[in-house]
């Protein structure tokens, strides 16, 4: 075995350093007296190799096997002795289960996923729509449970695709990694990490799906069914296309109907940028009738959802939660409007209404449903 000796001075004394490797180890061992650690350095010059010893008793085929455990560690960013006991193995042996990657631990003054969640959630929630709270907090719940202990900067990305892979539907992950790509990009931004590891993941796609919407029929029934104080919601919502979350902010000095506008200003915006919305002559007719609930436009959250309830059992009708925005957008869509308009007016951009506001609608059935007006003001034209 190799070893060397060499003086130096150690808080004004001198010392003598023995230095060799074992296993690839370097181990340094101090002595006050320069005999014996010469004495110890040839003690250890007449011994074998020990890492030579261990490698020469291991067969070629097995040792070919090794190097490339060791290269592919080196690739993947895991440790040499986890992923030597993951990949290398006698031939004769029945390979054993996949491991779950280990949990990497926490550095000191690191941060690890939880923490990060959870000052993600304390500083960012507060803005956040209900819907979008509803699921995104459930989601980075589940993050901390599977990874919560990892610091930020040692998550990779095959612990996130094995924590992606625990849903079945492609929907569902694309949304479980969006909200996960979007936890670790508040992290990149505080310096926690450098890369954000659901970057380089593969892309999910999946079908896509027509929008739900409802016909004109159903538009004319809700409307002739809905109680005095939720017109003006309906109205706003179906056939001006506004978001509900932003109707239920709204108030009545927002609402010009000489001019058929609403002015929906930052404070009250999902996407926290104001926009003027023109309305349909049936929108405005509506809104004339519309009893007034105070300031607000329309009544609390809980009342809207118990209307609505009561709606569907009186109609027979499915009602998802985005459904009266997705009418209003087709309607437009199929009365002619551009593109453009339409995103101006639904306040997102031109990828979102492909995507999720675009269904298959006639356009007699379109201006059926812009025909639908109040009986007192249906009287007085026809």
């Amino acid at each position: 075995m190799k070893a060397k000796l060499w003086k130096t001075i150690k808080r004004g004394d001198p010392k003598w350093i023995v230095a060799y490797r074992v296993n690839g180890r370097l181990v340094r061992k101090f002595f006050d007296d320069e005999e014996v650690a010469e004495a110890r350095r040839d003690e250890l010059a007449g011994a074998p190799d020990v890492t030579s010893a261990e490698w020469s008793l291991v067969p070629d085929e097995e040792r070919y096997d090794i190097l490339n455990a060791w290269k592919l560690s080196k690739k993947a960013g895991f440790g040499l002795h986890d992923f030597v006991l993951r990949h290398y193995r006698p031939h004769d042996v029945a390979p054993p289960p996949p491991a779950e990657p280990a949990v990497p631990i926490k550095k000191p003054g690191g941060k690890t996923v939880q923490e990060l969640a959870e000052s993600f959630i304390d500083l960012k929630s507060t803005g956040w729509a209900p819907r979008t709270r509803s699921e995104r907090i459930p989601s980075l719940r589940k993050l901390i449970d599977k990874l919560g202990a990892s610091p930020v900067d040692a998550v990779t990305p095959e612990l996130m695709q094995r924590w992606l892979d625990q849903w079945p539907g492609k929907r569902t992950q694309k949304t479980k990694r969006d909200h996960a790509s979007i936890l670790f990009n508040y992290a990149i931004e505080r310096g926690w990490c450098a890369k954000n590891p659901c970057k380089p993941l593969a892309k999910i796609v999946f079908n896509q799906e027509v929008p739900t919407t409802f016909d004109g029929a159903t538009c004319e029934q809700i409307m002739r069914t809905a109680t005095p104080d939720m017109i003006a919601y309906f109205a706003l919502c179906m056939f001006g296309g506004i978001r509900c979350c932003e109707v239920r902010r709204a108030t009545w000095d927002q609402i010009d109907l000489e001019k058929k506008l609403v002015h929906i200003p930052g404070s009250a915006s999902k996407t926290h940028k104001w926009r003027d919305i023109e309305l349909p002559e049936n929108a405005v007719a509506w809104l004339r009738i519309a009893k007034w609930n105070g300031k607000r436009v329309s009544p609390s959250k809980s009342t809207i959802d118990r209307r609505q309830r009561i709606l569907v059992e009186q109609l027979k009708i499915d009602w998802d939660e985005n459904i009266l925005r997705h009418t209003a957008a087709s309607m437009m869509a199929a009365i002619g409007k551009t593109t453009a308009e339409i995103t101006d007016l639904l306040g997102h951009d031109e990828r979102m209404f492909y995507n999720h506001y675009r269904a298959r609608i006639s356009r007699e059935d379109a201006q059926a449903f812009y025909a639908i007006m109040p009986y007192q003001i249906a009287k007085a034209t026809g």
